[in-house]
């Protein structure tokens, strides 16, 4: 059994623009490490989103000019399919529910079909087997273990598949179990991407000739309720009718005394 780690990266929070896998035996020998660089076909945004972000955001391993010398997403999809489809391969990943919603993204964007594939998540694992509410980032999960990742640079896609190599291994260490006994003893690290679709944008409902819509709906009225709008109505109307039939009061200004010219004094 091989262990496949991977790590994605993003130029603003969706579009892939590396792939990076470590490819190991079951003793955590390093086989094979690439970091497979894609064009994004977006704009890159690394820093925080908004100014009241507590995160100062990321720096990517790579100018961008090199991710855009770079063919897009449909041009490597092969060549990520092998990887994710290789036989006697267990995926392992960190957190790695947003990177198969990262995968969907691409696939549904460029209309190809998704991977379908199942994979670990030692995120989740570490979670469980600490009773733990909160996730703890790779960051710190390196700091617990005492790791020292030295020439590796965080945010370079293969070099995060490495540290993920790491943290399970010393995770397998620490416990004295192989990783399969880790994953019987946390049900829910077992994930499949399937189940990280992006969210389906709602359409607004156009009324076109001979089409019910749903708002219409929303706003249509029983006809008892409009017989009874309309005697209403019917009612203020004669009322208003009956108003205006009434003869109007007259209006009396106050008499003022008239002023005579002042007598001229004898």
């Amino acid at each position: 059994m091989d262990y496949l780690f991977f790590d994605i990266e993003c130029s603003e929070g969706k579009s892939i623009c590396s792939f990076g896998y470590v490819l190991t035996d079951e003793f955590f020998c390093i086989k094979e490490k690439k970091d497979i660089l894609i064009n994004p076909q977006s704009y890159f945004h690394t820093g925080p989103w908004g100014k009241k972000a507590k995160d100062e955001g990321i720096t990517l391993a790579y100018p961008t000019s090199e991710f855009r010398a770079q063919p897009p997403f449909p041009a490597l999809y092969d060549k990520i399919k092998v990887l994710l489809k290789r036989k006697n391969t267990q995926i392992v990943t960190f957190s790695g529910d947003n990177d198969a919603r990262f995968l969907n993204i691409a696939c549904v964007r460029y209309h190809m079909p998704c991977f379908n594939y199942t994979f670990i998540d030692v995120q989740k694992i570490y979670q469980d087997m600490e009773g733990l509410k909160d996730q703890l980032s790779l960051e710190k999960m390196l700091a617990l273990f005492e790791l020292e990742i030295g020439d590796l640079v965080q945010h370079k896609s293969d070099d995060d598949a490495h540290i993920t190599m790491m943290v399970t291994e010393a995770l397998c260490k620490k416990t004295g179990k192989p990783l399969k006994e880790l994953v019987k003893e946390s049900k829910r690290s077992v994930c499949l991407s399937k189940t990280y679709m992006p969210k389906k944008k709602k359409q607004k409902n156009v009324a076109k000739d001979g089409d019910k819509v749903e708002e219409s709906k929303v706003t249509a009225e029983k006809p008892a309720d409009k017989k009874a709008t309309g005697k209403r109505t019917a009612e203020k109307k004669g009322a208003r009718k009956a108003q205006s039939a009434r003869p109007a009061k007259k209006t009396y200004k106050p008499r003022t005394k008239r002023t005579t010219k002042a007598k001229k004094d004898n």
